[in-house]
């Protein structure tokens, strides 16, 4: 599987994984030092720090671009109103990345929300209220923040 990029956060089959701790900023005073004077002044002891637990390494905002990153065309190509689920198609993983942020406890913490500079709002709004993430839920349902402009 290909991971799909949706902010700084990956799908790839196995579910949803941000970036490595060694990605996230340090203090300073948790980085190991040499003297540049010498080679022979080995490095300091690194402070033990308090480790991270998942939840505080995951984002508290997870937003999706829709067109070619949620669904396919983009809206601008059509000259009628698209029929999600036969003019306009989710991509998979994006499905399963919704999902995932829906149904996983460890993602309570985060809100989700859409991105788009599409001309067609109106097209973009009736699409995330038809697409279903599962029975009970569309993907507007699962958006945290509802701006149109």
């Amino acid at each position: 599987n290909t991971p799909v990029l949706v902010s700084n956060v990956t799908w790839s089959g196995a579910g949803l994984t941000v970036p490595p701790s060694s990605f996230l900023p340090r203090r300073a005073q948790d980085m190991s030092t040499v003297d540049r004077k010498t080679t022979s002044t080995p490095l300091e002891k690194k402070k033990k720090s308090k480790t991270l637990t998942t939840a505080q390494h995951l984002p508290k905002l997870v937003v999706f671009d829709l067109d070619n990153t949620v669904w396919t065309p983009e809206l601008y190509e059509f000259y009628k109103t698209p029929i999600p689920g036969k003019t306009l198609h989710v991509f998979p993983a994006a499905l399963k990345a919704l999902k995932e942020l829906h149904t996983e406890t460890k993602w309570n913490g985060s809100m989700v929300a859409a991105a788009s500079r599409t001309g067609e709002i109106e097209w973009a709004h009736m699409s995330l209220k038809t697409f279903k993430v599962d029975k009970d839920n569309t993907f507007d349902d699962l958006m945290s923040f509802k701006v149109a402009e």
